[in-house]
Parts: structure tokens; sequence; C-alpha cells
């Protein structure tokens, strides 16, 4: 019965932005990011460092479903290409940098670069 108010209908919702969520904060010594990528797989995850920015990229899979019959009556996960770039908002050594990924979120940790004060002697 088309039209009924019983029907169910297939949608999309989506967020204003698709992007992973990130959390940024420092400790006395690191600056560290926790990233949310649940249901992404490691080897799909992408972490590189450009100039003052620091750049996550992957891609969201669904399992395989060609062997069975599916009809999505509501689908909020997507499946598509990442990519999150954010300003490194204090200075750190990225080079010593460490990514470790537990539970869905990836944690990036950074030491900060300490700024050393340094006087200018004015000439005479």
């Amino acid at each position: 019965m088309r039209g009924s108010a019983k029907e169910l209908k297939f949608y999309i919702s989506r967020r204003e932005t698709d992007d992973p969520p990130v959390d940024i904060y420092e400790t006395e010594d690191m600056l560290i990011f926790e990233v949310d990528l649940p249901g992404v797989d490691i080897d799909d995850i992408s972490i590189t460092s450009i100039g003052e920015d620091l750049i996550i990229e992957g891609v969201r899979k669904r399992e395989d479903s060609s062997k069975e019959y599916r009809k999505y009556l509501c689908m909020e996960r997507h499946t598509e290409r990442f990519n999150r770039r954010i300003s490194l908002p204090i200075k750190v050594d990225i080079n010593n940098g460490k990514a470790s990924y537990k539970n869905g979120v990836i944690r990036i940790k950074a030491p900060k670069i300490e700024k050393k004060a340094v006087k200018i002697e004015i000439e005479r």
C-alpha cells in the first residue's frame, strides 16, 4: 500500500560535516590529538604533516554484502573518503610524534618545542 503510515522509507541523514571529530589538548610537554574513527581499519588511515598542518585521511568501508540481500531502512554510517586538516595550534616536534589506535580512536602525541627567549643586543 503506497503512502501508508506503516510504510518504511529509505533515508539518509547527514551531519553538517562528515569529517571525523577531533579533540586537541596539551599537557606540560605534549600536544595530543584524539580522533574518532570507529569502524575504520588501521590500514585505511594515513597521518601526515605538511608545514604547520596535520592531515588525517582515510576511507570508511562497508562490509562486503554482495552475498546477502540487504534493504536499508536507515543509512547514517557513510562509506566514503575523509580528510581532516588541522592547523597545529602550538609548535611541536612532529618528527618525534607517535600515534596509536585503540577502540576506534586514533591518539597522536607530539612533544612541544620549548620557546627559548633570546636576548638581542642593541648596537651603540
